[in-house]
């Protein structure tokens, strides 16, 4: 009776799953609220390699200001890939100390071809720390072979100017 009760209770775990029910997302800390739910969406699409990410600015070792500015790179349609797009995918995510933020295309400046700066909303205290830009999946998972990140130094914004 327990082995019935167990395979109907895995078929209807699965069965919810294809079927779109939510699922939380928990891999790691979010700015503000966070999401609480998020829908499961297979795909029937073959997966695309994602568009290239690069940090053109700070550079590695920079000495920056409390409120940090990152300039990245990527040829990727950024209209699908942040936080308003129509469909939730892949997706941007830029990150202080592993504090994942996720902009939308209102919070990006474009500054060129393909440049993008996306300006920190909180100010950081002084001291080093990790700046990542990276795509996630559309449950906020960061797929490892996208991350880009920087060491800085956050000088006093007294010491600054």
């Amino acid at each position: 009776m327990k082995l019935k009760f167990f395979t109907l209770a895995c078929a209807l775990t699965a069965m919810a799953s294809m079927a779109g029910l939510p699922a939380r997302a928990a891999e790691h800390s979010h700015h503000e609220s966070g999401h609480e739910t998020m829908p499961v969406k297979k795909s029937t699409v073959a997966p695309q390699p994602l568009p290239t990410l690069t940090i053109v600015s700070p550079v590695e070792g920079a000495q920056v200001d409390p409120t940090i500015a990152v300039v990245f790179e990527t040829a990727g349609d950024l209209a699908k890939m942040t936080m308003d797009a129509k469909e939730l995918g892949n997706h941007l995510h830029v990150d202080i100390d592993g504090t994942s933020l996720m902009p939308m295309m209102k919070d990006l400046v474009p500054l060129g071809k393909n440049q993008y700066r996306y300006v920190f909303d909180l100010p950081v205290k002084p001291g080093k720390h990790v700046v990542s830009v990276y795509w996630s999946d559309a449950h906020h998972k960061a797929i490892e072979s996208t991350v880009r990140k920087v060491n800085v130094s956050v000088g006093s914004a007294a010491g600054m100017k």
